[in-house]
């Protein structure tokens, strides 16, 4: 996949394709400076899981996925996950004889987000996202038309792939972002950013970064863009890593 068609991509199958092949994992590295992990996939799923969470009833699945998103941030350890992951499969396999078919299918994308550590390496988990996505968008084009609509599926899709950019950036291009210096003051709002999600005050973390010396266009931009902004966004892992 190319730069242009990475940014300009509206499929989240076809991003998450390019990140499981060699030559994704490659670009991602020399972009970033370091081997990517895994917890930005479990963070797109979570997401994708909130996404849907309004099709939830079983408390189970709730706190499940409130333990794969602390886990994550390393807040929850990978007993508290083993049980989640365990809790979220009953709830799931309980909805699934059931003709609650949105709650199922919501239940499926929670269940994948909350695999324990175990099965969560980077080829499986990308396997476990591409899942997941799938049957998020579905469940969008199912529930909100009452029988599937492809243009609702397909406007989740971009949505997702929209998701992966906030994530991983613009990770086939040849250039790194530059950062540069990070004053306190920068550090400190972006963490209050992430942790309290207000993601509304990206456009003042980059007019701090500019005062702070910042002169990299991309950073800026992204900051700048208006677009949706989740946990694992590439720029706050920049600032706070």
């Amino acid at each position: 996949m190319t730069e242009e068609e990475w940014l300009a991509s509206e499929s989240s199958f076809a991003m998450l394709c390019y990140l499981k092949s060699r030559s994704g994992r490659y670009r991602l590295r020399k972009h970033f400076g370091r081997a990517p992990t895994v917890r930005k996939l479990r963070l797109f799923l979570v997401e994708c899981s909130r996404r849907v969470s309004g099709y939830l009833a079983d408390e189970r699945s709730f706190h499940a996925l409130e333990v794969a998103e602390r886990f994550a941030d390393n807040r929850a350890t990978s007993e508290e996950l083993a049980s989640a992951a365990v809790a979220a499969q009953a709830a799931y396999s309980d909805v699934r004889s059931t003709d609650r078919r949105e709650e199922y299918y919501a239940a499926a994308v929670v269940l994948e987000a909350a695999r324990e550590e175990r099965r969560f390496n980077w080829t499986s988990a990308l396997e476990l996202c591409i899942y997941g996505a799938d049957v998020a968008a579905r469940l969008v084009g199912i529930a909100k038309a009452n029988g599937e609509n492809h243009e609702l599926v397909e406007g989740e899709e971009k949505h997702q792939a929209a998701l992966i950019r906030d994530l991983f950036g613009n990770c086939p291009s040849a250039e790194s972002p530059t950062l540069g210096h990070k004053s306190q003051s920068v550090i400190d709002l972006a963490k209050a950013i992430y942790e309290e999600r207000s993601f509304e005050g990206m456009p003042i973390l980059a007019d701090a970064l500019e005062d702070s010396g910042c002169c990299d266009d991309s950073i800026l931009a992204h900051l700048r863009n208006g677009q949706e902004h989740i946990k694992g966004c590439w720029l706050l892992d920049l600032v706070l890593n």
